[in-house]
């Protein structure tokens, strides 16, 4: 008889099996009543299933046991052979299980996908001592559910564990003495299968691209540019993803006309992207480093269950631009009428501010004084005449005279001999 708390196991061709012999008169048999057995196994996946999403599932597992008829069940008599039972609750029974868990059997990320508990396995009535059928399995979804949680919490995304259990209850149906005996408990068959599809996320992209230098000389316009390639995809594209396309970008700067993924034939092979190619003059731009990027855009969420290539090939571009040269001749009567006007400005600029330091900072009335005070210093006689006393006397003596004229109505007056008399002097002479 087994002596310790773990049941005798061990793993045959015909699954992994485990037993139990129950002597509640033997030294220290009543704690032994509740026996466990566990087994698991590691699965790693190939890929991180984090970008993947399980889309169907089966699981299936065979159970197998046999008991002797002291397995105390409902309606049953004898506890063991000549022993009534005279005390139960709830019998002998034993519980199959599996579940899956992180590596490490974390017991909070441990879920349950199958279970059976016995209930009529021993009962002498029916002389039911061995039984074998299918494990119950919980829901595909359920255990779908169960694997991704697993799934998640593993670093890796890729690493799960299996564990089959066995449970053995032993109640004490006699209040002397009680015996049950599990001859043979095992898990003969386990399958789990599952499909899982490539998870590809909303405006997911690749591209091929190419460094290209600059387009670059003296005053460039480009006048064409001109792209064409043959591409190939190696089945009809998915009807899951309708919008998908393959673009063109210089740089940041897409081209506003694209080919759509789903309208191609894969039994054409390479096909031209464009008879006459794509004119793309609008997004090339000169005195710039620029790359040439064709992207494989993908417009929706959706789920991939193979592989799909797409390829290209005979990538061209073909680049017309013009340069402008200046007409030397032109330039340079250009730089000497510049240059010309240049003196003639300075010139100018400089005959002002000579005169305006001589001459022109100064006041009018000053300017006449030191004219005249320049004059007073020369050999020559100034250009201001001086007038003799008689000639200037005569000369406001008429003009004060003319005043009265029309006053007067005598005969006209000698006016040189009333002016001699006034002078009270004789004619001709002058007053020494």
């Amino acid at each position: 008889p087994q002596r310790d708390s773990v049941p005798y196991y061990g793993i045959d061709d015909d699954g992994a099996w485990c037993s139990h012999w129950w002597w509640e008169g033997e030294d220290d048999g009543q704690p032994k009543n509740t026996p466990r057995m566990h087994w698991k196994t590691n699965v790693s996946m190939p890929v991180d299933m984090s970008d993947y999403v399980i889309t169907s599932l089966s699981f299936s597992a065979i159970i197998n046991a046999s008991v002797d008829p002291d397995i105390d069940t409902p309606n049953d008599v004898w506890a063991r052979p000549s022993v009534y039972i005279n005390q139960f609750e709830t019998y002998d029974y034993a519980q199959f299980y599996v579940e899956v868990t992180t590596l490490d059997i974390d017991e909070l990320n441990t879920y349950r996908i199958a279970f059976n508990q016995t209930r009529l396995l021993g009962n002498e009535n029916l002389l039911l001592y061995d039984i074998e059928g299918f494990i119950g399995a919980f829901e595909e979804q359920a255990i779908i559910d169960a694997l991704n949680n697993v799934l998640a919490v593993d670093p890796g995304h890729n690493n799960f564990t299996i564990v089959l259990g066995i449970y053995m209850y032993c109640e004490d149906n006699n209040s002397n003495l009680d015996r049950d005996h599990w001859d043979d408990m095992r898990f003969k068959f386990l399958n789990l299968t599952f499909s899982y599809e490539k998870k590809i996320d909303q405006f997911t992209s690749g591209s091929w691209a190419q460094d290209l230098e600059e387009i670059s000389g003296s005053n460039v316009q480009i006048t064409d540019a001109n792209l064409n390639f043959d591409y190939k995809i190696d089945k009809n594209w998915t009807e899951s993803s309708q919008n998908s396309q393959i673009r063109i970008y210089i740089n940041e700067r897409k081209f506003e006309q694209t080919i759509s993924l789903i309208e191609y034939d894969d039994s054409s092979g390479f096909q031209e992207a464009r008879p006459g190619g794509y004119d793309i003059e609008e997004i090339l731009l000169p005195y710039e480093n620029f790359t040439l990027s064709i992207q494989v855009f993908l417009a929706e969420d959706f789920e991939l269950d193979n592989d799909i290539t797409v390829s290209i090939k005979n990538v061209y571009l073909y680049v017309s631009y013009t340069e402008t040269f200046p007409d030397p001749i032109s330039e340079n009567w250009l730089f000497v009428g510049l240059f010309i006007i240049a003196v003639m400005g300075a010139t100018v600029l400089a005959a002002y501010l000579i005169a305006y330091q001589t001459y022109l900072k100064y006041p009018v009335p000053v300017r006449k004084v030191r004219k005249y005070r320049k004059t007073l210093s020369s050999e020559k006689t100034p250009g201001v005449g001086i007038v003799s006393q008689k000639a200037s006397f005569s000369k406001d003596y008429k003009t004060e005279l003319k005043k009265t004229d029309k006053f007067l109505k005598g005969a006209p007056v000698n006016g040189k001999v009333m002016r001699n008399k006034l002078l009270d002097k004789k004619e001709g002479e002058l007053p020494k």
